[in-house]
Formats: C-alpha cells, sequence, structure tokens
C-alpha cells in the first residue's frame, strides 16, 4: 500500500514483486531474474539456455546459436569456444567438433568439415592437419589419410589423389613419396608396378629405367635372367 489511508491494497505488476507484508513499494525484478505475471511474491531465475540483462524484466531471452548458458539466474549467455558450436536456441552448453571436423572461431553455430587432402583425428578440433608426404585423402570430412599403395607414391603434402609409378619405375612399399627405378638387368613394363622383373636368358639390359630387355645379338648369348650383358660365343660355337 503506497499511501496513507487506503481502503485496499496496491498489487505489484509483472517485472516487480514484494515478499514481504505491511510493504509501502515493489521490488524491480533483478537482472539474471523475470516477474511474468502481477502479485507475485517472488521473482523467477532464468533457467539454463536462457538469460535477463535487464532489471524488471517480465520474460527470460533463450541464448541464440552460438552461445550458451549452463547456470540459473544470468544476465548474459557464454559465447561457443573454438573447437565448439552451439547449434539451437535455448542451449545450455556448447558441442564439441567430432573427429573429421574442426572450428577455428568464436561464435560457431557449426563446424567445418575437413577438406580433401587433410584429417581431423580428435574431437574438439580447431584446425585441419594436412596429410604428409606418402598419404593422400580423397575425401572431406575424414579422420585419417590413405597410405599410399605399393606401385604408387604422393611427392607432396596435402594430397587428394595417389600418383602410378611410370612404366621403367616401381615401388614395393606403402606410403611412399617417390618411385624406384628399375635398376640393369631388369625391367619395368607397366604403370603401377610394385615390383622389377628380370631379364630372361637370352636378353640382357645394361641401363636403369627399362620398360623392356634387349634381345641377345647373332654371335652373342645370355646364359643367366637378371644379366646386364651379353657374352661372346666361344670359339667354335655360334647363335
Amino acid at each position: 500500500v503506497s499511501s496513507t489511508g487506503a481502503t485496499s491494497e496496491d498489487t505489484c505488476g509483472p517485472g516487480s514483486y514484494q515478499n514481504l507484508s505491511g510493504q509501502i513499494s515493489c521490488i524491480t525484478a533483478s537482472r539474471g531474474y523475470y516477474v511474468p505475471q502481477t502479485a507475485s511474491s517472488f521473482q523467477t531465475p532464468a533457467s539454463p539456455g536462457n538469460f535477463v540483462s535487464q532489471s524488471g524484466a517480465t520474460s527470460q531471452t533463450p541464448c541464440n546459436p552460438g552461445t550458451y548458458q549452463p547456470s540459473l539466474a544470468q544476465a548474459n549467455c557464454i559465447i561457443a569456444s573454438p573447437g565448439y558450436y552451439v547449434s539451437m536456441n535455448g542451449s545450455y552448453n556448447q558441442t564439441g567438433c567430432s573427429p573429421g571436423t574442426y572450428q577455428p572461431s568464436n561464435g560457431s553455430n557449426s563446424c567445418f568439415d575437413a577438406s580433401p587432402g587433410h584429417f581431423v583425428p580428435d574431437y574438439n578440433s580447431t584446425s585441419q592437419i594436412p596429410c604428409d608426404m606418402g598419404y593422400y585423402q580423397p575425401l572431406s570430412a575424414q579422420q585419417s589419410c590413405l597410405s599410399s599403395s605399393p606401385g604408387h607414391y604422393v611427392p607432396v603434402i596435402a594430397s587428394i589423389s595417389q600418383i602410378a609409378c611410370n612404366p621403367g619405375y616401381y615401388q614395393p612399399s606403402p606410403n611412399q613419396t617417390l618411385c624406384l627405378q628399375a635398376t640393369p638387368g631388369n625391367y619395368v613394363q607397366i604403370n603401377a608396378s610394385s615390383s622389377q622383373t628380370p631379364c630372361q636368358p637370352g636378353t640382357f639390359q645394361p641401363s636403369f629405367k627399362a620398360t623392356e630387355c634387349i634381345q641377345a645379338f647373332q654371335g652373342y648369348y645370355v646364359e643367366q635372367s637378371g644379366s646386364i650383358a651379353q657374352t661372346p660365343c666361344p670359339p667354335g660355337t655360334y647363335n
């Protein structure tokens, strides 16, 4: 009751309350609290996921995407951290980016997929990682990179594909950065070979990087496989 000689009591309006009897005024709702109805004897704390920024409020406000609030009676929301996101209104927590995704910024409502040639192995990541040499990744949103296969190589970082060894080269091992030259006495005839082939008896090859072997000339012979030279026929013999 705000005046003397009153015949009735005054009612506190929305946004104010009074929890004591015999008072001459109402109490304005504090920041972080609100009073939605008339004649209230208490103020209501903002619930998790919501906030009340001004005194005298009649309602709470949900946190926007990119922000959250885990506590009661708060006057503002918390901005999502790098490596996390908040996708919905009224959230009481932030969500960590899953492996294969990342988020470098504050206040985000989603995470980025790792780009082809990159990967993200952990939760809550703030950046993607390029695939090392010898590895590749053709897809987005991946947790790891792929090893180059035998017969292939990857010479640079952040590669989206492996490269087949050319004829004359081979590679027997995975996750390699180069191919090996076919050695003398051997050859590699096709792409993507994981091994070299020795020249058969009757053929030879003196050079590196060969794609075929050489037939022994007239008057010469090659007795063993993998030979780098032909041998003249001894006196009294011929070929």
